[in-house]
């Protein structure tokens, strides 16, 4: 062992060994009370095992993200519902009693998708003011 001459000198560590492991110890449990150097020898036991919960949760893998298929499915059913129930309503198709289902169509797709008004009145447009299928198109992203 080479002592540098200059700065720091520890001479009680000048007979230390020092072993790289990837073992968990308990020093007071595994020391063999001494080498002939007069330092604590340390027992290093075989690999450390991984508790079996901590290896099931390495193996589980990344649970696929929440598609909201079931969400979809209740929000468009209680659209075609609600489409049922005020097509039964409405008696007329004057153009102020269109233009009122319009309005509410609008307002029906906004509870659903929380999205802006213009949002909900330019798909509804597109859709001929299908509602079922305007909030499908929002959920596949279009705008």
């Amino acid at each position: 062992m080479v002592v540098s001459t200059g700065g720091l000198h520890y001479p009680n560590l000048e007979g230390c060994r020092i072993v790289l492991g990837a073992a968990s110890y308990d020093v007071a449990e595994h020391a063999t009370g001494g080498d002939e150097n007069g330092g604590v020898e340390v027992a290093v036991t075989g690999p450390v095992s991984m508790p079996p919960e901590a290896l099931r949760a390495l193996n589980s893998g990344i649970p696929p993200m929440h598609d909201f298929t079931v969400e979809r499915d209740v929000l468009k059913k209680k659209a075609e519902r609600e489409r049922r129930t005020s097509s039964r309503r409405s008696s007329g198709s004057s153009s102020s009693s269109s233009s009122l289902e319009r309005e509410q169509a609008v307002q029906k797709m906004r509870g659903i998708t929380q999205a802006d008004r213009l949002t909900c009145a330019n798909l509804l447009g597109r859709y001929g003011y299908d509602l079922d299928r305007s909030v499908a198109a929002f959920f596949r992203g279009e705008r």
